[in-house]
């Protein structure tokens, strides 16, 4: 069978039919779809496949408009919210990896996909889809691939574990991977070659879609004309697409036809559409800074209660916030709060130095608008009167706090110390459990930013200090800044400085 115009277009009208079985059944969902309706599952695993099939036709497939009727951010956010407390349930984990066609710029739902990337317990091609870049799970992906497998060890099991391995290691279209051995490519092919074959035997119509798309991933070239016809030859007349090969014209249920629909899908549209054309990503991006966000929209979310707390906090207190602030906006929030000129008392000095230290903007700011004249006899042996004074900082070498802190991963207060003590130390790669940590304290700041009216100063300064602190010592920016005062160089974190 020739990839001519003619069979093109055939392969569209087949896609376009399966599509309208996909509609019909997720319009008669509930709207909105209850968490733990039959259906979500089935709704996650659509909501993945809807910007494959965007890339592939080069503009926006009509299943990404279908799922978002019924897939609510809602369902997402509380997916979210489970994994990043450690109580997700398989469902829930699934739910945040088809997150991206409704969650947006989320940072829970980002904050929670690199959770499930670092997951060593979850499958390989679920981190892969969840944004990993950690060499030993990529490696073990192209082991998995390229391994040969014996023909009495086939069967649907390890056909589907291969074809999610393979199609993430090709970003479901969009690039091709990097694989260590340049041999590896021959023998994923030849594996999927061999289930293709086994498919074909059996008429296991997912497989065959399956090894249909990994086929073109691999060889975009490569002739598909036995597998096509087995497989279209199956298609219900309600448009859908049976688990097995046969003749029945009953109308199938969406939760029982929805992975060999989606997959028959896939095949269809590579074929039909020619490989990637590269107009949309085909998958989300890697989620990136969540925790910048996070500071983002809890500086927004208390914006407007910062006047009145100044009026009704003293001064120590209300340093704390204001500091926080300035240190997460970029703004002068010392002179937006009137205090230029004011000249703290001593303990107040030492509230500021704690709450802006790392930050050489905030410090700057504090300088140009406070009369910091009260500083400690003994201040030049204290890093953070030294960091608000502008006089160079000497970064310690990592010590053991790092390790010591899963112990106590739900202490606000220790993570706090430890967090501080390694803004003081040289740059280094955070421990998981840190990262985790960080995650679940930022998730706890965004839940309290939705009741501003509840917050009281204190928690707000703590929880927006906290995020600030995190944002810089685990997403670090990319570019160093230029030094705050001279004399001094910039270290390779951001903020922190060497002697010259």
């Amino acid at each position: 069978m020739s990839c001519d115009a003619s069979y093109e277009r055939l392969m569209r009208l087949l896609s376009a039919r399966g599509l309208e079985f996909l509609r019909q059944r997720i319009m008669d969902l509930p709207d909105p779809v209850p968490t733990g309706h039959d259906a979500v599952e089935a709704l996650a695993q659509t909501a993945r496949l809807a910007p494959v099939l965007s890339g592939l036709r080069g503009h926006r497939s009509p299943l990404e408009d279908i799922v978002r009727r019924r897939l609510s951010g809602q369902i997402i956010g509380d997916a979210a919210d489970a994994v990043l407390t450690g109580r997700a349930t398989g469902s829930q984990r699934r739910l945040v990896l088809a997150g991206g066609l409704v969650a947006g710029d989320d940072p829970l739902w980002r904050m929670a996909m690199l959770t499930l990337a670092e997951d060593g317990d979850l499958p390989i091609a679920d981190r892969l889809a969840a944004g990993t870049h950690d060499p030993d799970v990529l490696g073990a992906a192209e082991r998995l691939v390229a391994t040969p497998v014996p023909a009495e060890a086939v069967n649907a099991a390890r056909i589907d574990r291969f074809a999610g391995v393979l199609a993430q290691l090709y970003r479901l279209g969009a690039g091709r991977p990097r694989f260590a051995d340049a041999r590896s490519y021959g023998a994923a092919h030849a594996n999927a070659m061999r289930f293709a074959d086994w498919a074909r035997r059996r008429k296991h119509v997912t497989a065959m879609a399956q090894m249909a798309f990994c086929l073109r991933l691999i060889d975009p070239g490569h002739d598909l004309s036995d597998l096509m016809s087995e497989m279209i030859g199956s298609q219900r007349p309600d448009g859908s697409f049976p688990a097995h090969a046969g003749f029945s014209t009953r109308d199938q249920r969406l939760e029982e036809a929805v992975k060999p629909t989606l997959v028959a899908l896939a095949a269809l549209h590579i074929v039909g559409w020619r490989g990637y054309s590269g107009v949309r990503a085909a998958m989300p991006d890697r989620p990136d800074r969540p925790l910048h966000r996070c500071r983002t929209l809890f500086a927004a979310a208390i914006r407007d209660r910062i006047e009145d707390w100044c009026a009704e906090y003293p001064l120590n207190d209300v340093l704390r916030i204001v500091a926080a602030m300035t240190r997460a906006t970029g703004e002068n929030w010392f002179m937006r709060c009137g205090l230029q000129g004011v000249a703290p008392a001593e303990d107040a000095v030492r509230v500021l130095a704690a709450e802006i230290f790392g930050d050489a903007h905030a410090a700057s700011q504090a300088r140009s608008t406070l009369v910091l004249t009260a500083l400690p006899a003994a201040w030049r042996g204290d890093a953070q009167l030294r960091w608000l004074r502008g006089a160079a900082v000497v970064l310690k070498p990592p010590g053991p706090t790092m390790r010591q802190f899963p112990a106590r991963t739900g202490d606000a207060a220790g993570f706090d110390a430890v967090c501080v003590d390694l803004l003081q130390c040289q740059p280094v790669a955070p421990d998981p459990d840190l990262r985790q940590a960080a995650r679940r304290h930022a998730r706890d700041a965004m839940m309290a930013s939705r009741r501003p009216d509840d917050l009281t100063l204190t928690a707000a300064a703590a929880y927006l200090g906290r995020l600030s602190r995190m944002a810089q010592l685990f997403e670090p920016d990319t570019e160093m800044p230029k030094p705050a005062w001279p004399g001094v160089r910039t270290d390779p974190r951001p903020g922190l400085r060497r002697p010259a």
